[in-house]
């Protein structure tokens, strides 16, 4: 792997899903960043100071995100489950954005408002033939293009 040097100002560091990140403006792109803690080497604290913004909030800035990315879209989502991940996905807080509407024969439709989809399309295939995504239309095709690379790997042949 190649690392790159790196000079930011930490703002928080915080675990989410089982992953530490730190969360910091990097200097030299001018805009906040997020890091993985593993995979930083050589760290050096600088003898620079700065004061982290009063208006910085973790929460503010990940507000959007269905983890750790912080995009700049605006996504309206929907995904369909059925009964088995519709148990499941309704007992639990995914996003402080979500609704879930309970559907007849015992799945659930959720939405939710996200300003990536990175992270919700890895969600999303986790979950196999028991999710169905409605809209928005990126990101049904996004799944589609996904499935059909996991095709050509395990069917090569087109089988």
């Amino acid at each position: 792997m190649n690392y790159e040097a790196r000079r930011v100002r930490p703002y928080h560091l915080g675990c989410v899903s089982d992953q530490w990140y730190l969360f910091g403006f990097d200097l030299a792109r001018d805009q906040m960043r997020t890091f993985v803690l593993t995979r930083m080497r050589g760290v050096r604290r600088t003898v620079a100071r700065f004061h982290r913004p009063a208006d910085f909030s973790i929460n503010k800035h990940l507000s959007e995100s269905f983890g750790v990315f912080s995009g700049h879209g605006h996504y309206p989502v929907r995904i369909r489950f059925d009964a088995l991940a519709g148990q499941l996905v309704s007992e639990r807080q995914w996003h402080g954005s979500q609704k879930i509407k309970p559907l007849p024969g015992g799945g659930v439709e959720m939405r939710m408002e996200l300003g990536s989809l990175e992270e919700v399309e890895r969600w999303i295939l986790s979950w196999g033939q028991r999710a169905q995504v409605l809209e928005p239309p990126e990101l049904v095709e996004r799944i589609r293009a996904a499935l059909r690379l996991l095709n050509e790997a395990y069917f090569p042949s087109g089988g």
